[in-house]
């Protein structure tokens, strides 16, 4: 949401020139009723509007917002109607007024792109699908966002509409629908034989093909735009983007050659525009990336550290987050526990907020398309209540000795209106809060995912300690072993051996104290662990519990050995009566089994 809202800063300046643009053409057309009076009052309404809006002047804004809206509803053409309520519904989003923005945004597909309006201009139209489809998507409702689409006219110039359609279809995991819909948008781009669309459109297909993980599809729909852009001799600087959707696209596939190639050109040509400065942020944060799988840190950390330093105030949401994840994981990996330690908490704080965010402006609509769907339903029974008037008013003066029977009738169907009413009322009402609570346990389940992916990477670090403390533990036994052979064949002891019994008597206290460290470390493994096998298997003991921690952290039987001061034998028969005890079938794995409790 952040991100819309940074782009609707851009909006004043580039709609003052779409306005001019329009309206003139407007004013000529038999559509408009402006003259040439009225067309100045819209174009003052128009920049005093943008104006307020760029100074963040919310009561002011919405003020002459309005003010533009009706003037463009009364005498402009439909598609200046269109494109008020447009940017009114944008204004709105900027200052976080979903709810408002939604209730518009439903009221302008009632009036104008509904198959059921009478004042249809379809062309125009992609833009209220566009903000319908952004809605829907935000509040998980995909397939009703399909039945707007469908229950809506179809507007053929315009490849976007067809794209927000695959888009949803996509989400519904129904991807042979999404990609019909943009192969419908390359075939008709093909038939009138417009060279920018048809760039649009095998972008927008590639897209979606990519999104459906068909990547050979993705990469030839973008290089067929590239060559295009290359043929027609297009401005390059305008489809800059399109080498960094085939950069991700590559990426996706596992092909981090490509993917490095076509990203560094990315970065490097946009880096030199300031209107490209997010393809420049989105390419740096996929080469890091990059650098990362092939395991150069310092470079990938020395990426990161520019582009922080020069872009951090505008990155979105989802490029911090990308950025915070590969510092934690070149620090992890590079072995800098504390820097790891930093990010990873900056990671988890950012993603809270972000998560908590989310719900709110998802609770928001949902509300606000509850309040909508009530308002439909009173509004259809207020309807069907002046109906029924009409009809009872006819009757009593057709028949009058038919009024008792009638007023019976009219008080027994008042009585199913109302109960209709209460009845869709309350199942609103529930069904509002069930999204909210369906909503409200997914956000938990994604966070307590994260938290047992963090549990698991501790248990892989406190892995590698143990089998270091093993390993010294074990060349300190065999030292002492050596020692001990030693003095059983020499019969004089001389000082220098005594001096040698000392040093094994001191090395034999630190095996012990080795050891002991080792135990400590197993016992701080983990308390979930710990607590989730003793709910499911309360009869075992503090050495069986040790014992399956020493499992998990996929100890041989010779460190375990080493760590219980017995023989190898006996940890594999222990192993072998834990396993029975746990009622774990001969056939599986014991610390397949114990995985499952981390």
């Amino acid at each position: 949401m952040k991100k819309i809202i940074f782009i609707l800063l851009l909006v004043p300046v580039f709609a003052i020139g779409q306005f001019n643009s329009n309206s003139h053409s407007n004013v000529l057309s038999n559509k408009s009723l402006e003259t040439p009076e009225q067309y100045e009052k819209a174009k003052s309404l128009w920049t005093t509007f943008c104006y307020y809006s760029s100074i963040n002047n919310y009561d002011s804004s919405m003020y002459y917002g309005d003010l533009f809206l009706n003037h463009r509803i009364k005498y402009g053409a439909v598609y200046n109607a269109i494109y008020a309520y447009h940017h009114k519904i944008n204004n709105l989003k900027k200052f976080n007024k979903l709810n408002e923005a939604f209730r518009l945004t439903l009221t302008a597909y009632d009036q104008y792109c509904s198959k059921n309006s009478n004042n249809i201009d379809c062309e125009t139209c992609w833009t209220i699908f566009e903000h319908l489809s952004q809605f829907m998507i935000t509040i998980r409702n995909y397939q009703q966002g399909i039945n707007y689409f469908n229950n809506g006219c179809i507007p053929q110039k315009s490849g976007k509409y067809f794209y927000l359609k695959a888009k949803l279809y996509v989400l519904l995991d129904e991807p042979d629908s999404a990609i019909i819909q943009t192969l419908e948008s390359i075939r008709i781009a093909q038939i009138e034989n417009l060279p920018e669309k048809l760039v649009d459109a095998y972008n927008q297909h590639g897209l979606i093909t990519m999104n459906v993980e068909r990547y050979d599809e993705a990469i030839f729909a973008f290089s067929e735009a590239l060559k295009l852009v290359d043929s027609l001799a297009l401005d390059e600087h305008k489809y800059g983007y399109l080498i960094g959707n085939l950069g991700s696209c590559y990426y996706q596939k596992g092909d981090f050659d490509g993917a490095y190639k076509y990203s560094q050109i990315d970065s490097d040509k946009s880096k030199k525009r300031d209107e490209d400065k997010e393809s420049y942020l989105n390419a740096e944060i996929m080469l890091a990336e990059i650098d990362l799988k092939r395991k150069d840190y310092n470079l990938a950390l020395d990426r990161l550290d520019e582009l922080m330093d020069a872009y951090e105030p505008i990155l979105i949401p989802s490029q911090k987050l990308s950025v915070l994840d590969i510092y934690m994981k070149s620090y992890k990996l590079s072995g800098n526990k504390l820097k790891y330690e930093f990010y990873l908490n900056q990671w988890i704080i950012f993603t809270k907020t972000e998560t908590a965010s989310s719900i709110d402006d998802t609770q928001t609509l949902i509300e606000a398309y509850s309040a909508n769907a009530i308002e439909q339903s009173l509004l259809q029974l207020e309807t069907e209540k002046k109906l029924l008037n009409q009809q009872l008013v006819t009757k009593e003066l057709l028949n009058k000795q038919l009024a008792s029977r009638e007023e019976k009738s009219r008080l027994q169907k008042w009585l199913l209106v109302g109960g209709a009413l209460i009845i869709i009322l309350i199942a609103l009402f529930f069904l509002s809060r069930s999204r909210k609570k369906v909503l409200l346990k997914e956000t938990l389940l994604n966070l307590a995912n994260k938290e047992q992916d963090f549990l698991k990477l501790k248990v892989q670090e406190e892995s590698r300690n143990v089998q270091i403390l093993s390993q010294e533990l074990s060349f300190k036994q065999d030292f002492s072993k050596s020692l001990i052979h030693k003095l059983k064949v020499i019969e004089n002891i001389s000082k220098p051996d005594l001096k040698s019994i000392e040093f094994f008597i001191e090395n034999e206290l630190d095996i012990k104290s080795t050891r002991a460290h080792l135990q400590n470390q197993m016992g701080d493994l983990s308390s979930n662990f710990y607590t989730d096998l003793k709910i499911k298997h309360g009869n075992l003991t503090e050495l069986e519990l040790k014992l399956a921690a020493m499992v998990v952290m996929k100890m041989s039987n010779k460190e375990i050995a080493l760590s219980k001061n017995t023989t190898i034998e006996s940890s594999k028969k222990a192993k072998n009566r834990l396993k029975k005890k746990l009622g774990v079938l001969p056939v599986l794995e014991l610390s397949v089994y114990l995985n499952s409790f981390l």
